[in-house]
């Protein structure tokens, strides 16, 4: 008699019904972490977690079998599955036992369409089915336009190791609660939210209007609509990124921007295989554990490209070349600008390595007044400077818009204490007026430049001074 072949299953819970997997597909069983979420991904598909520095997409199970997902933050799980080097994620409602099922036990061939997941039943003894699961057949059909991106993905992945000792310079924003990216050489500027965006007729919905950015006209995009996302009032946390490309200004609008990070190039990989729209999204950025999307702006500007052309003026611009208009980036400088005692500061971004909110501040015995604390920035000491107290006499109260940031020089960092961080913006060094040190007291060596011809007055530090104290 010959021995009888068994096979084992992970059995769970999906809407009310019970469904298996085989058992050597699935890598590992782990509660539902944070999802980062991926604008038109596809209906079913729940985002992007960061496992163990590798990233990985999430499906909604219940959803693709057309069931009501019943999820418990006790009970309900992720199964990461592996077939042929892909690793991807199911939510399931409950998992409930690992049985093993006799192979002459499974009915096969009932369900004809090859697309479907499910390949066989099995019945238990008292009469209820269970649905056997063949990823083979999911992972094929979802991958199967994404066999270069898998490629590249497996490179990424076996060369992760390897610190090219390059970073990233990416200044994040949010929307939807989500967090994205855009690198710092596609930037400009950011600006506040403008009010009096004049709008366009006959325009798609994401394209606001157009503004006058000194006498430049740059059309405006809401990445909220062309994400296709619900629309949000508009606060003083909006901001619109100004991006350049091929020699053209566009404007993004945000929820708000958060920070400004240098990431270490081995950090950044390219997404797993999502959806066909998946495009706008080019690489993922892991920061502990955050996932940031870096966007493709030069897709997203494809993508409204007639739109945009049509709103265009190229002799207009020829003309502006013509006249000596043109932004010349050798005569010009980039500064985030904040805000501290009421006062618009700022210093050139590049001295800013990033800007990170403020967590648990380590204070200093004997101490000047002006140094804060320590802070524990990923495993180094980073000292604290209270510009408002070498200024104003006073310490800076720390709030929720309240942030740190982190300069570095020679390799040594120091975080400057700011109420509230404004924008990064391109200033023209003819609007520049230096300061000679020794005019206005002590307090006026920490100046380095003021900027002419602005509403408000801003205030360009030298940060050399601030890492000699």
């Amino acid at each position: 008699m010959p021995e009888e072949r068994l096979i084992d299953l992970l059995k769970f819970k999906l809407g009310g019904q019970f469904f298996g997997i085989y058992v050597e597909d699935v890598r590992e069983i782990i509660r539902i972490p944070e999802i980062t979420k991926i604008p038109d991904s596809g209906e079913h598909m729940e985002g992007i977690v960061n496992l163990r520095d590798k990233i990985i997409p999430v499906y909604n199970l219940a959803g693709i079998f057309g069931k009501h997902a019943e999820r418990n933050e006790e009970k309900s799980r992720v199964l990461v599955l592996e077939d042929k080097n892909r690793v991807f994620g199911f939510i399931v409602d409950e998992v409930t036992e690992v049985i093993k099922v006799s192979e002459e036990r499974l009915e096969t061939g009932i369900f004809k369409d090859e697309k479907d997941m499910v390949d066989s039943i099995v019945k238990d003894r008292d009469g209820k089915l269970t649905l056997i699961i063949d990823i083979k057949k999911f992972s094929s059909d979802v991958f199967k336009n994404h066999q270069e991106v898998n490629e590249i993905d497996r490179m990424i992945s076996q060369t992760s190791a390897v610190n090219d000792g390059k970073e990233r310079h990416i200044i994040t924003f949010k929307m939807d609660k989500q967090e994205f990216g855009v690198e710092v050489k596609n930037i400009k500027e950011i600006i506040r939210y403008d009010k009096n965006i004049s709008a366009i007729p006959n325009t798609p919905g994401f394209i606001e209007g157009m503004i006058n950015l000194r006498e430049e006209l740059v059309p405006v995009i809401s990445l909220r609509s062309f994400f296709n996302l619900e629309e949000i009032e508009r606060d003083e946390d909006t901001r619109i990124l100004i991006i350049i490309n091929d020699d053209r200004l566009y404007g993004f609008v945000v929820d708000r921007v958060n920070e400004v990070l240098r990431i270490p190039s081995e950090f950044v990989s390219p997404p797993p295989a999502l959806a066909e729209k998946s495009g706008y999204i080019y690489e993922v950025a892991k920061r502990d554990e955050r996932l940031i999307m870096l966007l493709d702006t030069v897709e997203v500007l494809k993508e409204s490209g007639d739109v945009l052309k049509a709103m265009d003026n190229k002799n207009d611009r020829d003309i502006e070349k013509a006249a000596g208009r043109e932004d010349d980036k050798e005569h010009e400088i980039q500064v985030v600008t904040f805000e501290v005692n009421g006062y618009i500061l700022g210093f050139e971004i590049s001295s800013v390595k990033e800007i990170n909110r403020i967590n648990t501040i380590t204070p200093i015995p004997c101490s000047p007044p002006y140094i804060r604390g320590i802070v524990n920035l990923r495993g180094e000491l980073v000292t604290l400077i209270d510009i408002k107290n070498i200024f104003y006499g006073n310490s800076c109260d720390i709030q929720e818009n309240t942030r740190l940031i982190i300069m570095e020089r020679d390799k040594s960092k120091i975080g400057i204490i700011a109420e509230k961080v404004y924008e990064v913006k391109r200033v023209k060094k003819n609007m520049l007026e230096e300061i000679e040190k020794d005019e206005n007291g002590i307090k006026g060596k920490y100046i380095k430049y003021i900027i002419k011809n602005t509403e408000n007055i801003t205030v360009i530090l030298d940060e050399k001074v601030l890492f000699e104290l």
